[in-house]
């Protein structure tokens, strides 16, 4: 039960704090939406490769393909959160 834990933990969520935490720590900077894009080529890449399927029976591109996404949701969630509360403003 804690290895299923741990494994939902390294691929799906810390990945996810990570993009909110990358999108938020850049939220003042003049070019932050190049954080988004950077997501979003890399998760772009990784899901081409986890399809072309390099290697026959390894998961590990899988697994990247969807920390990618993770990070790429986190990304885009915390930078729909700080443009709805600048326009609150």
């Amino acid at each position: 039960m804690t290895q299923i834990i741990l494994n939902y933990l390294m691929i799906f969520i810390l990945p996810f704090l990570a993009g909110i935490l990358l999108r938020s720590l850049f939220r003042k900077k003049a070019r932050r939406w190049i954080v988004t894009v950077i997501a979003a080529v890399f998760a772009f890449v990784t899901s081409i490769v986890a399809f072309t399927v390099p290697s026959h029976g390894s998961e590990v591109n899988g697994i990247l393909m969807y920390q990618a996404i993770c990070l790429l949701v986190g990304v885009l969630l915390a930078a729909g959160i700080i443009r709805l509360r600048h326009r609150q403003k």
